[in-house]
């Protein structure tokens, strides 16, 4: 069941993010994705490196064995989500 929500989160995640880039066609969208992604990826690196934390293995694929792909998709997604919502709100 737990994995059932984290899977429908993203799926949710990513549907949002997506359809924001797809109602607004700017590149910023993007761009903060990506942002968001590499600063994700660069801290939650640094955090399990340092045994900050520890994540549990990924089914699907890991970054360098420690890190989820699921996690830096999930920034990924939030960042194209906080674009969209700031690009709404100027809209308005």
């Amino acid at each position: 069941m737990k994995n059932q929500l984290a899977i429908f989160s993203m799926f949710g995640l990513a549907i949002i993010g997506i359809s924001g880039f797809i109602l607004f066609k700017k590149t910023l969208i993007i761009e903060a994705g990506s942002i968001a992604f590499f600063s994700g990826l660069i801290w939650e690196l640094y955090g399990t490196k340092k045994g900050l934390w520890k994540n549990s293995p990924s089914p699907i694929f890991t970054i360098a064995n420690r890190l989820p792909i699921e996690i830096a998709l999930s920034y990924f997604f939030l960042g194209m989500i906080a674009a969209s919502y700031v690009t709404f709100r100027l809209m308005i």
